[in-house]
Parts: C-alpha cells; structure tokens; sequence
C-alpha cells in the first residue's frame, strides 16, 4: 500500500489537477498489472530484461506529426538531419548516486517521431536499461537533451560506472538549455523546462506531476507492484522529449 505521506501529496496533486482541467485521478487499493495501464513489451538484453513503452509523439495531442517532425529540420543547420538526432530525457530516485528507473527518447523512424521509453521495474533492472539506452544513443550522430550535459548524461555515466558498464559517447551533444539561457536568461524569471513551454511555446502543461513525488511513487510500484500511480511518470517524460522538439525553431541555433 502507498504511505500515508504519499497519499497526502498525491490528493494534493489531484485536487490541483481536477481544478484545472476537471480531471479525476484515483489510486485504486488493488495492485494494477503494469501491462494494463501502460502497455509495452519485455525486451531481453545480454544484461537481462527491461520493459520498452513505443508510442507516436503525436498521440499526445500537442501538435500533428507534420508540425512535430518539421520542428526538427533546424538541425541541419548543425549539419545533422532529423534522423541523425536522438533526443533524451531521464527519471531518477532523487539525488545523485541513487538509480534511474526510466529512460525516454525521442527519434524520427519510418518518417515517423516515436517516443520509447526503457523502464526498471525493479531496481535490478537498471543495468539492463542502461545498457539498452548506450547501445540506442550510440546509433546516432547526434544527442540532444534539456540540462543533459550536466544531469542527465553525468547520471546516465555514473549508474554505468557503478555497474561496470562502459560509458562513452561519442556523439556530438546539443542542450537546449545553454541555448535557452543564452537567449531568454534577461527576460524570462528562470529558463525551466515548464517556464519555456509556456512563454516560448505557448503551452501550458496541465495534470503534471510534481518532480519531487517521482522517486516516491516509482519506490511504492516497486514494493506493491500497482502501476496505476506511475503512468503520470511516463507520461510526464514522454511530454519533456516533445517540448524539446517544440523548442528547437526557437532557440536559434
């Protein structure tokens, strides 16, 4: 069962989220199988297994796929097509030198921008994610993230590094967030993820999760084993990669 100090912060956060967008969110005192709530498939790495989310970027309803994929055509100004570009974005249990759980990426396949999302369900699935997610970005010319040269790809090397995994990249790496700072730092309050969606991009996230809940919910599916509170996780990620995409024509590269 989830902790009654989880619980209280999850009722806050859909108290806010119903005022908002007059939404329901329950968690339900029976465990809900993974598979259920956010379908996948098991995939089996030399390391062992992980669970893999596929989904199209636009079934989030934020922009066509036409508009979604055109986004991305400023990277040839970099030198790179839209192919050549992997687009990253982590959840983790807190601070440094504690798991990931989930990785999510973002490419263009088959004229196509897909989303896949490695998950841990359980702490011993982590290596096997890793491993997955090295052997994806190594595929690509170029990786592109928001705060990913000095959280995300450190993270991602550290948890190699623990579990004596190799950690090179030798990829070329664009974070938006030295170019949004670059360029936004005089006239926005702060140059966060959230606050680029809504002044830059026009968007604002409704039904979003606190960060700070995260790790807490991802420790409660490990010990139950009910995955109905984590969906707001992939979700959550999966919306990060796309306003990454949305950025690009504006940040001027």
């Amino acid at each position: 069962m989830l902790s009654p100090d989880l619980r209280r912060k999850l009722s806050k956060f859909n108290l806010e989220r119903n005022e908002t967008e007059n939404l329901e969110y329950h968690i339900t005192p029976l465990a809900t199988t993974l598979e259920s709530v956010i379908p996948g498939r098991v995939h089996v790495h030399e390391y062992g297994e992980l669970y893999i989310v596929e989904r199209s970027a636009s079934d989030f309803g934020i922009l066509p796929q036409e508009e979604l994929i055109s986004r991305l055509t400023v990277l040839t100004t970099l030198g790179y097509t839209p192919e050549e570009a992997l687009f990253l974005d982590i959840e983790t249990c807190g601070i440094a030198s504690r798991p990931l759980f989930l990785i999510g990426i973002m490419r263009v396949c088959d004229g196509e921008l897909k989303i896949e999302q490695f998950f841990a369900r359980n702490y011993a699935e982590e290596k096997s994610i890793l491993a997955h997610a090295a052997d994806t970005i190594a595929k690509h010319k170029m990786l592109a993230t928001f705060n990913g040269k000095a959280y995300d790809i450190p993270y991602i090397r550290d948890r190699m590094l623990y579990h004596k995994l190799e950690a090179k990249f030798d990829v070329e790496h664009l974070d938006l967030l030295h170019h949004a700072r670059r360029k936004w730092r005089r006239i926005l309050p702060n140059c966060q993820l959230k606050t680029l969606e809504e002044n830059i991009c026009g968007r604002r996230r409704f039904g979003d999760i606190p960060s700070e809940i995260i790790p807490e919910l991802y420790h409660a599916f490990v010990r139950t084993g009910n995955a109905e509170p984590i969906e707001i996780i992939f979700r959550h990620n999966a919306l990060d990669l796309i306003a990454m995409a949305e950025l690009l024509p504006h940040i001027g590269l």
